[in-house]
């Protein structure tokens, strides 16, 4: 057996086969009555009021940004540090993307540079991202501001399934289920809201006008990102055991806590473990030579050529410059972090 140690590997357990494996034998694979637990499991979970599934996170940032029915061709407001799926769907929808500075201690938009913004322009949403689960006070502080200036907050919360309130304060909020998840199911995603409208503007863009099977009439432009029922058997039974995932991704960041002071925020992320360093380069080389895989993950969103603009974002260029994102499977063992942490703080105090 290999003792590469990857930066994430998913968790699939013999229930989880099992349940994939029941529901292909009972002949339902498209989207049916396991989808619908799923979005029930989801609601129940999260206290929203309607829940759509969909085929990833990207594709319900788009059915949310559909569902808000924002004004033709305005600006979105988008942070300049995280992984720019919510930007490109805006770009894609034919929004303008402006972004705007993290702070250091959440690596989420600057709730200060978020009122310059709204003070100075015409903007049309402010799409908060939860980088790394974070659920803290600037999320509360970027909603004030979006009521005072009557602007719909989007909460992209595709990191943060199983946060508190996690994609509950804005107008709408979005889950993934990609690999890196707590939950995953390869691919596929949900939207949450409370209000009526906006998921049934959701619900029309998923399938082709929703009710057009019945009336044979099809009301609006629509396209198939309709999510189905294998997937859902694999998402639903591990959403049956969330707390238990939950406790397992805590015991990994309390490991990793023994040795490092980690990127936290002061709780237990739902994603991955973040370590900081002016030494990340040194430390991810240090890894890799002992078949550890760590990686920076994202440049700042302006350093794309679709996003490049004049403007400075410090805050995401001092975290891009010293991240590491280190293991994070929930599968790591004691001794699998002892090592990494080993590295890491031998490379601390060679380079120091």
């Amino acid at each position: 057996m290999s003792d590469f140690i990857p930066q994430f590997v998913p968790q699939v357990r013999p229930k989880d086969v099992e349940a994939v494996k029941q529901q292909m034998l009972s002949g339902w694979v498209g989207p049916a009555k396991t989808t619908i637990a799923l979005e029930e499991k989801i609601k129940q979970l999260t206290g929203a009021t309607h829940c759509i599934s969909t085929t990833s996170g990207t594709t319900a940032i788009m059915l949310a940004l559909l569902g808000l029915d924002l004004p033709e061709g305005c600006t979105v407001l988008f942070p300049s540090y995280t992984f720019l799926a919510g930007a490109n769907a805006c770009r894609m929808l034919g929004y303008k993307v402006q972004l705007v500075d993290i702070r250091e201690k959440t690596l989420c938009m600057n709730p200060t540079l978020v009122e310059h913004a709204l003070d100075q322009g015409d903007i049309g949403c402010v799409m908060f991202v939860n980088h790394n689960g974070y659920v803290g006070e600037d999320v509360g502080a970027i909603k004030s501001l979006c009521d005072k200036y009557q602007v719909p907050m989007f909460e992209d919360s595709c990191q943060a399934l199983g946060m508190p309130m996690a994609g509950r304060t804005g107008k709408v909020g979005v889950f993934s289920f990609s690999v890196p998840k707590l939950v995953t199911t390869g691919q596929g995603g949900v939207v949450i809201t409370d209000d009526a409208e906006i998921a049934k503007n959701c619900m029309m863009a998923r399938d082709h006008g929703d009710d057009w099977r019945a009336t044979k009439i099809h009301e609006q432009i629509g396209g198939n990102f309709k999510f189905n029922d294998i997937l859902a058997a694999y998402g639903l039974s591990q959403l049956e055991d969330l707390e238990q995932l939950l406790s397992q991704r805590k015991a990994v960041f309390d490991c990793y806590r023994t040795y490092l002071q980690i990127h936290d925020y002061g709780y237990d992320s739902t994603w991955m473990v973040i370590y900081h360093s002016d030494k990340a380069g040194a430390i991810i080389e240090a890894l890799a030579a002992e078949d550890i895989q760590a990686t920076q993950y994202y440049r700042p969103i302006n350093h794309n050529p679709p996003y490049s603009d004049d403007n400075g974002y410090p805050t995401a260029e001092w975290m891009y410059d010293g991240v590491v994102y280190l293991p994070s499977s929930l599968s790591l063992t004691s001794e699998q972090i002892d090592k990494i942490c080993q590295i890491v703080v031998r490379v601390e105090r060679e380079r120091s």
